[in-house]
């Protein structure tokens, strides 16, 4: 339990600069220039929502949160692999 809370944690802190970094590629900034990212996300017919920037930004907070969540993945997979290798090498 205190491992995944800590991953949880360290997943939450590196979201942010995830965000920022999916803000600055290339791809995804021409496409929000091109005009089609806003038609993708449009709301239509949704109640309550106001409009597409709060998806967009929404959208993006969780997409940077679950690449954060792999990203913390493999960290720890990496740490057990190594520290599991450094232990059977003594």
């Amino acid at each position: 339990m205190k491992k995944m809370l800590i991953r949880l944690v360290a997943a939450l802190v590196l979201t942010l600069p995830v965000y920022i970094g999916l803000g600055h590629l290339g791809p995804l900034d021409r496409w929000f220039e091109s005009g089609a990212a806003w038609d993708a996300f449009d709301p239509g017919e949704i109640v309550g929502v106001t409009d597409q920037a709060s998806i967009v930004i929404h959208t993006m907070f969780v997409v940077s949160f679950i690449i954060a969540c792999i990203v913390i993945g493999f960290a720890s997979a990496l740490v057990r692999t190594w520290s599991w290798r450094r232990l059977g090498n003594r």
